[in-house]
């Protein structure tokens, strides 16, 4: 698959490898000077904002949460978001912004799920959804939660986005890490 130049919202040209089903950019490239900002995450919050329809985004400083930023030995920044979708975490779904010594952002990178609709309000509470997952990994001792459940957005592939618990359980006997999406509408 070809890059394809793209103009992005101050003019500037970059080429972008897309989604073919989404036609969401999942790799840009260039040397591009991003919106002034004090800060590298409020620069690429911005570079979004600016070319929001590109990315086929309604409201990036709500739709992105920075995870990570770091600084490699070149002076190059790494600035790290996930994707929100009314404040859940889509699960598996986050760009990155790259940015050179210099200040430029270089590659913006990553998956980003657009027209997600559906309801954000769980049927099912999280202790629901353990007991759920504890039932199918009913073998030696009980699994428990190795961390807390998390409410997740998941796109299952060529499906309609779903509201579910993701849940990992541990257990000694036998030695077993398993992790769970149960349905947070119905278990």
């Amino acid at each position: 698959d070809e890059p394809k130049e793209v103009t992005l919202a101050n003019g500037q040209k970059a080429a972008a490898r897309t989604n073919t089903n989404t036609e969401v950019p999942t790799f840009l490239t260039g040397n591009i000077t991003p919106p002034p900002s004090s800060s590298t995450q409020e620069a690429a919050i911005s570079f979004f904002d600016a070319n929001k329809d590109i990315y086929k985004m309604k409201n990036p400083s709500e739709e992105l949460a920075v995870v990570s930023e770091t600084k490699d030995q070149l002076g190059m920044d790494h600035v790290k978001m996930a994707q929100l979708y009314q404040g859940v975490p889509v699960y598996g779904y986050e760009m990155t912004v790259h940015f050179s010594a210099e200040g430029n952002i270089t590659t913006v990178n990553g998956d980003f799920k657009p027209d997600i609709e559906l309801s954000t309000a769980p049927g099912i509470d999280s202790e629901e959804a353990v007991k759920k997952a504890q039932e199918d990994l009913s073998q030696g001792d009980i699994p428990v939660p190795a961390i807390a459940p998390q409410l997740v957005v998941f796109t299952p592939e060529g499906k309609s986005p779903v509201l579910v618990w993701e849940i990992h359980l541990a257990s000694f006997d036998p030695p077993v890490q398993m992790f769970y999406f149960v349905d947070a509408g119905n278990g």
